[in-house]
């Protein structure tokens, strides 16, 4: 992990992977995503590995970023609420427990959830995304969302 005062490139939208020295940015994203979360999160359980997932509220799909480097995205899995689609228009959190694994970079986990603060309609709520198949579960509505523009959570 990184190491207190030293400078970690996240993104870097406005270069070319590896165009400065000892950064290797993400690729641009196509299609978009509205929110990104990363698995192994504990690096002593799974040092170097990681996948990262997105919510993408155009099409109400949680993916994989399967290349970050280069920015693709695997097959979108629909997030269902109840049997329907959970149609959601905004992201303000999304988080991945640390103890949620994947077993190779860029690789779907076997099992766990995700949590996202989403709108849908005009309510702003916190859901769990199993992350295996996509189905949601409403934790519900958050007090003033409008001041929320993150989430974090633990294992």
């Amino acid at each position: 992990g990184p190491v207190l005062g030293t400078t970690v490139v996240v993104e870097n939208k406005g270069g070319a992977a590896g165009s400065a020295t000892g950064t290797n940015p993400d690729g641009t994203i196509t299609g978009g995503l509205d929110g990104v979360a990363y698995t192994n999160g504990a690096p002593v359980t799974s040092p170097g590995i990681t996948t990262e997932y997105g919510l993408n509220s155009t099409i109400d799909s949680l993916v994989i970023v399967t290349d970050p480097n280069v920015g693709t995205l695997g097959t979108p899995m629909e997030i269902k609420l109840g049997g329907s689609t959970l149609n959601f228009t905004n992201v303000s959190g999304f988080d991945i427990p640390s103890s949620v694994t994947a077993a190779a970079n860029n690789t779907a986990v076997t099992s766990g959830s995700a949590y996202a603060v989403l709108t849908v309609g005009t309510t702003t709520g916190l859901y769990r995304i199993n992350l295996v198949d996509g189905v949601a579960t409403s934790l519900g509505a958050v007090a003033s969302a409008s001041g929320i523009s993150g989430l974090a959570v633990s294992r």
